[in-house]
């Protein structure tokens, strides 16, 4: 008996030592557990090829089991069904996962992989909670406007054009839908987004976020509702799934991800072969020239019209120092008490904005300003502001408007703070900030006690 149980040991331990050994590590780790879509998983492994990228199929075991750092620039999550994800990846392989993108890792989630990063995902009405935690938010899809479940179809995404990584892409582009979600962001959560759906008979989905990304910790995420992975038309993709369908006028979708990967991973947005720099009439700088696009045609053109206009220093879109004495221009709300113009503890001048709001349920009080960027890029964020006797139960936070989503700039999260004197404060905003009618800024304040307060001054928003 002995004997018996030490071979069964010794090949315990060898399986073991075989299933650590394996993985040799790659720029990505592809995801093959069970549910996982083996078309999705094929077109990506042949487009990263294409990048000149490698990858390695990681298994549910190695995610759990398996420090992810040191082997991989990345994780691809591909399509398929996120339920088997959420019960064949443990608390340690989401754990795994999280430390490799906020180490400056990147994650790649495809439709069942972005319906996977959600905290909660919404599938046909239900709501099911989701444990990777990598986006503060929520999937709801299918949106059978588009396609009925199971069906999938062909249709039509906006690009936004103002985004970094989408330089290279056309005003609107084809894709493979197949019952993807579209986002909607919890307060607080960054969402950069790439990609809007157009579906006008629901009022629900259309318009809303259907390709995302945003940082997390040192690493970057994106999140692909549709599939681009898939090229409907050509057998580069090596899978023949959806082959009877087209791309259409806009072709592959890889260019797409060619950019997004580079943008994921931090370095410049390089040019997709066959890619063309676009001009628009958008007031950005598109074809990167140091010149602002203004092309005589309608929408993008990759043709040069030659009447481009020179970048011009930063320009001042908005300032308020409060030397008015009042808040007048600004959108107050408050439980008890709203914000209010003083004339004492100044940062600079004869007026600050101020909040004693007494009161602990969040937020207590904000101010909110809107102020319209079109025609301006590289949006830059100042004030200076002191906080005064705020603890763990309080709150200050700085906050901007992309025109779907609000993200935090600065706040106090689980600290506390207490100021002897302002602290100066300034933040460079992404692109999507940038020409933008819907741009937003808030404060706001929560505190409890008589001698906690919150003080803002010499707001100021400039623009190139």
């Amino acid at each position: 008996m002995k004997r018996e149980f030490f071979l069964l040991s010794v090949l315990i331990l060898v399986f073991s030592i075989g299933e650590v050994s394996a993985l040799q590590g790659a720029d990505f780790a592809i995801y093959n557990g069970k549910g996982t879509w083996e078309p999705s998983k094929t077109a990506f492994k042949k487009f990263l090829e294409w990048k000149g990228l490698t990858w390695e199929e990681v298994s549910a075991w190695d995610i759990n089991n398996r420090d992810l750092r040191p082997l991989y620039k990345g994780i691809f999550m591909p399509g398929g069904w996120a339920y088997d994800y959420k019960k064949a990846i443990k608390t340690s392989g989401n754990n795994n996962i999280r430390n490799l993108i906020s180490s400056g890792g990147v994650y790649i989630g495809m439709s069942a992989g972005a319906y996977y990063a959600c905290d909660n995902v919404v599938w046909d009405g239900g709501n099911y909670p989701y444990y990777l935690n990598l986006f503060h938010g929520s999937c709801i899809g299918p949106i059978n406007e588009i396609a009925s479940w199971p069906n999938y179809v062909m249709t039509t995404m906006d690009m936004n054009l103002q985004h970094e990584a989408n330089v290279y892409e056309p005003a609107q582009r084809g894709i493979l839908y197949y019952g993807e979600p579209y986002f909607v962001a919890n307060a607080g959560q960054e969402m950069q987004t790439f990609a809007t759906w157009i579906v006008p008979s629901n009022s629900s989905a259309h318009n809303k976020p259907g390709i995302i990304g945003f940082n997390y910790g040192q690493g970057r995420v994106l999140l692909v509702g549709p599939h681009p992975e898939i090229d409907e038309d050509d057998s580069r993709d090596g899978t023949s799934f959806a082959d009877e369908l087209s791309d259409g006028n806009d072709g592959s979708d890889w260019p797409f991800l060619w950019t997004s990967v580079d943008w994921l991973m931090k370095g410049a947005i390089t040019i997709p072969p066959g890619a063309t720099l676009m001009q628009c009439a958008d007031g950005i700088d598109n074809d990167l020239d140091g010149f602002i696009d203004y092309p005589a045609d309608v929408g993008c053109s990759s043709t040069n019209d030659n009447d481009e206009t020179n970048v011009v220093s930063p320009s001042e879109l908005f300032f308020d120092g409060f030397e008015a004495g009042n808040l007048n221009n600004w959108i107050l709300t408050g439980i008890d008490t709203n914000w209010y113009a003083s004339s004492s503890d100044n940062y600079a001048g004869t007026g600050h904005a101020e909040a004693q709001p007494m009161n602990t349920n969040e937020p207590a009080s904000s101010m909110e300003k809107t102020i319209s960027t079109i025609g301006h890029s590289n949006v830059e964020l100042s004030y200076s502001r002191k906080l005064v006797g705020l603890d763990i139960a309080d709150e200050f936070k700085a906050k901007w408007f992309d025109g779907s989503a609000w993200n935090v700039l600065e706040q106090v999260g689980d600290g506390s703070a207490n100021d002897a004197n302002y602290v100066y404060r300034t933040f460079t905003l992404p692109t999507s900030a940038g020409n933008n009618a819907n741009f937003r800024i808030r404060f706001e304040c929560t505190a409890g006690a008589v001698s906690e307060f919150c003080k803002v001054d010499d707001v100021r928003i400039v623009g190139n």
